[in-house]
């Protein structure tokens, strides 16, 4: 038997085994990463701890069968083992991004359904085959070998029996496949029950009843484009250099009822918060400095509703998921057509084969019929194209670089950051340009029609392609919220609404400062929807977009330390009331000047004076201080923006 003194022996030699692999593992995975940062390594190693300590469990017992010559169990062995590692990624976030509102939707399921499932598995639930992801692979398979042959000298050298030697072995296999399962099931049910909370709250705080509205006469029907992570920053129609938006810079040119606002903020850089308070109302303004997931709110479809107008939403996005809460909370009173039945791919839902959004919209649209009801309506439809891998969610005819701009050998420096290549920022701007001709194809079906009809465009949040940093809020830059919008009257609308025109042009040319937590009160005011009894209604019917307000915070996050949030107020907002959380003000320095420039605390005149290193920052302060040229160093002269508007 194992005396006392040799177990602790072997259990302090297993601690430094550990340890010793776990170094092995860090020096191996920064061989791979090429110099990555040593943090970025041990969050990859701690993420994936479940799907390695099953392998070496597995990788164990086959070799302990190997010795025993029974071949074919050390082969399934190891097999099981291997299949665990390549699967165990997509199906713990498979079963984890899962919230009630999936689960809710699986029940009772058809054969059809069932189908539907086994169909959308192929592409949710795949092995990984990257050549990082193989290096990788055989980074753990050495790791686990030569941790066995390892043991089982120190073993031997210390006189163990075979017999002993074994039933060590398999104990140590025991408990490595122990632990990764119930690691894998505890973060899992982690994921589940997190997300599932999380909806269910949500759901619970817009359960709130909407005050008595009713319609103004005269019917006017209003389509809201919802876009995708498209940002100011990279749009000839705001003054990008490259022709990314050429149809509706023509409309803006050439017809009076374009009416374009220059400075729009999303409420947040991610789709679910940033649409679930654009539309949607609050109950209590003082939960503004709250995340939108913790406030009581109101849906403006069900204020919609409540003023008789038919309310209908077509979507190419998905149905469920964490970033597709807007669709099963803020519509689940409307008429809804989504593109795929997405509904138990849960965050995995972009895996799903999806049309494009032009022909996607055009057919939807084409079947509607607008001159036989009665009743106005509001038309929601939410594209895709933007959203990353930019390319794969366009069609391929426009897979292609806008012009030669960056890569012409011009001289530009292009961006401070050198890992952002010249192709992720061609293909940004391609899927930019695709998104102008789609947008432009809705507003000729607006313009066609032969009764009154208003278009509202905007995008949920924008994307920082210059950064590499796409839209994470944790890493927040000023073009993330820097959203495009613009309003377009239909002749008929037009004339109907002539009043309601000439205010939007007159707030247009305001240029005040907006964001889209003025959108649902947009809505109510072009569809001619008036709420009653405002003071007693309890609704907080914020000013619409372009009047002056006092902007509510946005990039509203909970973090470890607190509550975090971006000011677009030009004073310093006062404390929140709420005592039991630390509320940190982190705008950025950019936001910060932009809020300097637009209260004449800094000349706009100094501020473009500065020249920059690089087209992006230079391009971010253009779209700051409103500067008519990118000042470069080195260039010797300025470059004039395509598109300047005095």
């Amino acid at each position: 038997m194992i005396k006392g003194r040799s177990a602790v022996r072997v259990f302090v030699v297993l601690l430094i085994l550990l340890v010793f692999l776990a170094l092995m593992a860090v020096g191996g995975l920064l061989f791979l990463g090429r110099g990555e940062e040593l943090k970025l390594v041990a969050s990859i190693l701690y993420s994936r701890k479940a799907e390695y300590l099953f392998f070496a469990g597995a990788t164990y017992v086959s070799l302990l069968l190997l010795n025993k010559r029974r071949f074919i169990s050390a082969v399934i062995t190891f097999l099981v083992g291997l299949a665990w590692m390549l699967f165990h990624q997509p199906v713990s976030g498979f079963i984890g991004s899962l919230g009630v509102d999936s689960f809710s939707e699986a029940k009772d399921f058809d054969f059809e359904e069932a189908k539907f499932w086994l169909a959308t598995m192929q592409e949710t639930i795949k092995p990984d085959f990257r050549m990082k992801a193989l290096a990788l692979y055989l980074l753990y398979l050495l790791m686990a070998v030569s941790s066995f042959y390892l043991l089982k000298w120190w073993l031997h050298s210390r006189t163990f029996t075979k017999q002993y030697y074994t039933h060590i072995k398999l104990a140590l296999s025991g408990l490595l496949v122990i632990g990764a399962i119930l690691l894998t099931f505890l973060d899992s049910a982690s994921l589940f029950f997190s997300n599932s909370e999380s909806y269910l709250v949500v759901k619970s705080n817009f359960s709130n009843e909407p005050p008595e509205a009713v319609q103004a006469e005269g019917k006017v029907d209003v389509f809201v484009y919802v876009g995708e992570s498209t940002s100011v920053m990279n749009m000839s129609l705001y003054g990008y250099p490259r022709d990314t938006t050429p149809r509706l810079k023509k409309v803006f040119d050439e017809d009076p009822n374009f009416i374009l606002f220059e400075n729009v903020f999303s409420t947040h850089t991610h789709t679910s918060p940033s649409l679930l308070e654009a539309f949607s109302f609050a109950l209590h303004s003082e939960e503004d400095f709250l995340p939108i997931e913790r406030r009581r709110r109101i849906s403006v479809v069900d204020v919609l509703r409540k003023a008789k107008v038919d309310v209908r939403l077509i979507s190419n996005q998905g149905m469920v998921g964490t970033w597709n809460q807007a669709s099963s909370i803020i519509f689940k009173n409307a008429e809804n057509t989504f593109s795929t039945d997405s509904r138990r791919l849960g965050n995995s839902d972009g895996k799903a084969a999806r049309p494009w959004d032009d022909a996607f919209f055009e057919a939807q649209l084409a079947n509607l019929d607008f001159s036989s009801k009665s009743n106005a309506s509001v038309t929601f439809l939410h594209s895709y194209a933007g959203h990353g891998e930019y390319l794969a969610n366009i069609p391929e005819e426009w897979r292609v670089p806008v012009d030669g701009y960056f890569s012409s050998g011009s001289g530009i420096r292009m961006s401070e950051a050198d890992y952002v290549s010249i192709e992720s920022v061609d293909a940004y701007d391609s899927a930019v340009k695709y998104i102008d001709y789609s947008v432009s194809k809705t507003l000729d079906y607006v313009r066609g029609l032969d009764t009154p009809a208003v278009l509202i465009y905007f995008s949920d949040h924008g994307d920082s392609v210059f950064t590499g940093k796409g839209h994470d809020s944790s890493r927040f830059t000023h073009e993330m919220a820097r959203v495009p919008f613009f309003i377009y009257f239909n002749g008929p609308a037009r004339l109907q609404r002539a009043e309601l025109y000439r205010k939007y042009v007159t707030l247009a040319k305001s240029s005040r400062t907006a964001s889209l937590a003025q959108l649902s009160a947009t809505i109510l005011d072009v569809a001619g929807v008036r709420v009653k009894n405002t003071a007693t209604s309890k609704m907080d019917l914020k000013p619409v977009v372009g009047e002056e307000a006092q902007l509510p915070p946005i990039v509203v996050r909970e973090i470890s330390d607190g509550i975090s949030f971006v000011n677009l107020s030009a004073e310093k907002p006062a404390r929140p009331k709420f005592d039991q959380f630390n509320f940190i003000d982190s705008t950025d320095a950019d936001t910060s000047s932009y809020l300097d420039v637009k209260g004449g605390r800094i000349l706009a005149s100094d501020y473009c004076r500065k020249m920059e290193l690089s087209f992006e920052s230079a391009r971010r302060r253009q779209i700051i201080g409103g500067c008519k040229s990118l000042s470069l160093i080195g260039l010797g002269n300025n470059l004039e923006l395509v598109g300047d508007k005095e």
